[in-house]
């Protein structure tokens, strides 16, 4: 009887990472909802001067500065322990949550086109999140096997190539 390949064991995303990534989720839902109940109170016929002044004068809009403001120091946080690659796709869950949050509080319309867009949204990041969560050094550095310091480049990172940190070093 032939045994069947066991499923290779999901890779270990540090808590930190997926804490900060459900955070900036949320984070990015909220503020979407909230920018859409703001822009709901001003007349569409404002021009851009009375939208701002509009805007402004809503407590609302002070507390989506905060949230924008949250937002981009949850972000740092994220980017400072996973790949770009790797983070930035999963916060695509932020177009499921808003679609949902927006059925709910707006009374949107969710069509079937929308419906099998946001099947595709997870089921990219259900293909995302099967990768490991960080390919590259920290600070794009790392030691060689002298333990000097070696600058990995962008377009070195694909096919493994270090440059030594010195003046003597090709261009």
């Amino acid at each position: 009887m032939t045994q069947l390949p066991q499923p290779a064991a999901p890779l270990r995303v540090p808590p930190a990472v997926i804490l900060g990534l459900i955070a900036a989720i949320v984070l990015d839902t909220a503020v979407q909802m909230l920018w859409k109940h703001i822009v709901l109170a001003i007349p569409s016929s404002a021009g851009l001067a009375q939208t701002l002044l509009a805007a402004a004068s809503q407590p609302a809009a002070w507390i989506l500065l905060a949230l924008f403001l949250a937002q981009f120091f949850c972000w740092m946080i994220v980017l400072a322990k996973a790949d770009l690659s790797f983070i930035q796709p999963i916060t695509a869950l932020s177009f499921v949550t808003v679609a949902v949050c927006s059925v709910f509080f707006f009374h949107e319309r969710l069509g079937p086109l929308r419906a099998v867009g946001i099947v595709l949204i997870l089921a990219g990041v259900r293909f995302i999140s099967r990768t490991d969560h960080r390919t590259a050094p920290l600070g794009g550095h790392k030691k060689d096997s002298n333990g000097e310091c070696a600058t990995v480049g962008l377009s070195d990172r694909a096919n493994g190539q270090v440059h030594k940190d010195n003046k003597e070093a090709a261009p």
